[in-house]
């Protein structure tokens, strides 16, 4: 099989599961998290580092597409961004005296959040009910690969940590690659006659660090909110018919009236001898 068929089928797929009449979405996404992770880090100057906070947003989009009355499948995409804050405190070897460094940093990824959304109306009784219901409620889970794209760093020193010294001595360590998953309790509300759907989702997980010292494992915890605001499509009606060349058939016809006429002058003139 092609590459063009493959693409086509998994489209057609994609497009056949969606139920007839129900709405699909077009979201706009906005997240904010707060992460906690492990406190283990870098050596500097024989100092360990803190990790006095770590939290994020995430802006992009998504589509929503049913599959069944109260399931849908959401992809989408967008770009997370990371802010921390890492402090070391001590005696400094250059000084030899107490101090201070702090590096406020950002890090940001390309986004590709995949989700699967469990949604029930309240006092559900019939699909029909379910689509005129203005306020819905349910659950998500969510998992998020996440790309570095790149980051920035900013140090700030104080008492004996010299800014130039620790700089050169510095490693941000960002994790190229994180990736989590999360849980969500989705309350949604719709309006305009059901094309316009908001939505709120508090919502907690599991993920890897975002640092090279902590690894791929599964070892950071987050809590966070998530806002969508939706825009309802239909998907289109895919019908595929068979083109026949009209000039080809016209002619086609034409020669095979010719024969058979031929074929009844001869048959004339065999039953008519001179």
């Amino acid at each position: 099989m092609s590459r063009k068929h493959l693409i086509t089928l998994i489209l057609t797929l994609l497009l056949g599961i969606s139920l007839h009449g129900q709405r699909n979405f077009l979201n706009f996404d906005y997240s904010i998290s707060h992460y906690q992770i492990p406190q283990v880090g870098e050596t500097v100057f024989g100092l360990s580092e803190k990790i006095n906070r770590c939290e994020g947003n995430f802006i992009g989009s998504s589509y929503h597409i049913a599959v069944r009355r109260k399931h849908f499948i959401g992809i989408g995409m967008g770009l997370s961004k990371i802010n921390y804050q890492k402090e070391w405190q001590g005696t400094f070897p250059e000084s030899n005296q107490f101090g201070v460094a702090t590096v406020d940093g950002k890090i940001v990824y390309w986004s590709f959040p995949v989700s699967y959304s469990w949604i029930q109306s309240r006092g559900y009784r019939s699909y029909h009910h379910m689509n005129q219901q203005k306020l819905r409620f349910g659950f998500t889970f969510t998992y998020t690969p996440s790309f570095e794209s790149y980051t920035s760093v900013s140090v700030t020193t104080a008492g004996g940590a010299n800014q130039t010294t620790f700089l050169a001595n510095f490693k941000s360590n960002e994790q190229a690659f994180q990736h989590s998953l999360t849980v969500g309790l989705c309350s949604q509300l719709f309006l305009i006659d059901n094309h316009l759907k908001m939505e709120l989702e508090p919502y907690a997980g599991l993920g890897s660090g975002f640092f090279k010292e902590t690894g791929t494992n599964i070892n950071a915890v987050s809590f966070g909110l998530r806002c969508r605001i939706g825009i309802s499509l239909k998907l289109p009606r895919i019908t595929i018919e068979k083109e026949i060349d009209k000039g080809n058939a016209e002619e086609k016809k034409k020669q095979l009236l010719e024969k058979q006429k031929q074929i009844e002058e001869q048959l004339n003139k065999n039953k008519n001898p001179k």
